[in-house]
């Protein structure tokens, strides 16, 4: 009986420590905004060829966008304080953009002159990691949702 209990006991542990690690906690990357929760994939995890990144859209959210940065994503407030690292990504408004989903074949360069996306779109890569994120607005033009960030490999 007790090498069943044992048993239970390290299965019970072993589920958790890989819940854990899979949920990872997410802080919004911008200050006072309401969290948008990241789907796949997950924290430190490789994209696939074909594969898409997923995230929940909240209805209140009217201007999305999607961002993939080659570095790790620095804040303060509501301002992205390392454009340089923000390569790749998509938003609202592009013909190709479907809200919940970023597939790897859409994504668009991220222009730093005109601080919006480029019209071609790429196939991005990324290694050995970078960080993306998700952030919305309101009807106004304000920042009120941000997803946190994770790490992903894109060969």
């Amino acid at each position: 009986m007790k090498k069943v209990q044992i048993s239970i006991f390290m299965v019970c542990g072993a589920l958790i420590a890989c819940m854990n690690k899979t949920e990872v906690p997410a802080t919004p990357i911008f200050e006072g905004t309401t969290e948008i929760k990241l789907s796949s994939p997950s924290d430190a995890a490789g994209l696939g060829a074909s594969g898409s990144f997923l995230y929940s859209v909240p209805s209140e959210v009217k201007y999305l966008v999607f961002g993939l940065f080659n570095a790790k994503i620095t804040t303060s407030g509501k301002t992205v304080t390392n454009p340089s690292a923000f390569v790749y990504g998509s938003r609202d408004g592009l013909s190709d953009f479907v809200r919940g989903q970023q597939a790897r074949s859409a994504f668009h360069s991220y222009n730093q002159t005109t601080k919006d996306f480029d019209a071609a779109t790429v196939t991005a890569t990324c290694t050995p990691g970078c960080y993306w994120a998700v952030w919305g607005y309101d009807q106004y033009g304000n920042i009120t949702h941000s997803s946190g960030q994770r790490q992903v490999t894109v060969p």
